[in-house]
């Protein structure tokens, strides 16, 4: 898994790029800067320490500032941003 910007102090500028998140048991491809719901619903995520984490009712149009590892469940529209 590419992690692009483990080094980047300042993560706030906006993303250039984007990827539909196909939920899986495995690592995403890119590591995220952050996650895009574009259409409401729940995700479920873990972190490199292996935490799990359930996001539920998660509102169109907001954006995770997380960095997930893996995406493992989506009932919603969700997109990873770099």
């Amino acid at each position: 898994m590419a992690d692009t910007f483990q080094n980047v102090s300042n993560r706030q500028n906006p993303a250039d790029n984007w990827f539909l998140v196909v939920p899986g048991a495995g690592d995403l491809a890119i590591t995220p800067r952050g996650v895009l719901c574009s259409a409401v619903g729940d995700i479920t995520m873990q972190d490199r320490a292996g935490t799990v984490m359930t996001l539920t009712a998660v509102a169109a149009g907001t954006v995770l500032p997380l960095r997930p590892l893996k995406i493992t469940a989506a009932t919603g529209t969700f997109y990873g941003l770099y």
